[in-house]
């Protein structure tokens, strides 16, 4: 895939919010030291937006995204 040069974000995090505390004070913190700029629910998203759209904008304004994979992911699709 090619990556958008343009891009806002060097990655996207999807995750479920039963994971927020791992992702936002161990992850986010990790990838922002290793320079990139992350986009998150918690940081990027718009209020009021539908949350799939904000996802969708979150994917196309990104380089990569980043699937959380854990039960509590699993469980919450």
């Amino acid at each position: 895939m090619p990556e958008t040069p343009t891009a806002a974000y060097d990655v996207f995090i999807s995750y479920s919010h039963a994971d927020q505390v791992w992702v936002g004070e161990w992850l986010v913190p990790r990838l922002k030291a290793a320079h990139l700029k992350v986009c998150t629910d918690r940081e990027s998203f718009d209020i009021g937006v539908p949350s799939l759209i904000n996802m969708e904008n979150a994917v196309t304004a990104s380089r990569h995204t980043l699937l959380v994979l854990t039960e509590a992911w699993v469980r919450s699709q």
